[in-house]
């Protein structure tokens, strides 16, 4: 036997040797089936499967009562917003209505004749808003100027207002 007619025998002793241990393999898988799995390792992932869909449920539901939360306190925000901007809007209103009411008062002090003050126009807002408090401020810088006048000539003004027309 030569080196050719070796190599050929022991390649096909080689291949009947795999070809008959797969088939050994294969008869002996038959008859002995792998075992089937152990009921309690199924059970224990069942059991972190709920466990996961018990989280996931929870966490949907503390999401969902935090949007509620930010939701409420931004209402609440933009509604506290909304009413300073209309407390700003109404001061603003009541500094203008003051101040209009106040100008004849220092062409008086200046000296200068004085002229009827404008009606501001009364709006519906104004009047819910807040009370007219300007009248009584008004009111009460005109008795606190009756009294130094009074103090300072010791006659009532309607007195001295009296006299100097009659003369």
């Amino acid at each position: 036997m030569d080196r050719t007619e070796l190599t050929i025998v022991a390649a096909a002793a080689l291949m009947v040797a795999l070809g008959l241990g797969w088939v050994l393999r294969w008869i002996y898988s038959l008859l002995n089936p792998p075992p089937a799995p152990e009921p309690r390792a199924d059970s224990e992932w069942a059991q972190y499967a709920k466990a996961c869909e018990a989280q996931r449920d929870a966490a949907q539901a503390r999401l969902a009562e935090v949007e509620r939360d930010m939701g409420n306190k931004l209402t609440q925000a933009q509604a506290e917003l909304s009413a300073a901007m209309e407390g700003l809007a109404a001061a603003r209103r009541a500094t203008q209505d003051l101040e209009a009411r106040l100008a004849p008062l220092d062409t008086v002090l200046a000296g200068a004749p004085v002229a009827a003050p404008p009606e501001p126009p009364a709006s519906p807002v104004d009047e819910q808003a807040e009370p007219d408090t300007a009248s009584d401020e008004t009111a009460e810088a005109e008795a606190a100027s009756e009294t130094t006048e009074t103090e300072k000539t010791g006659v009532e003004p309607e007195q001295s207002r009296d006299e100097s027309a009659k003369s």
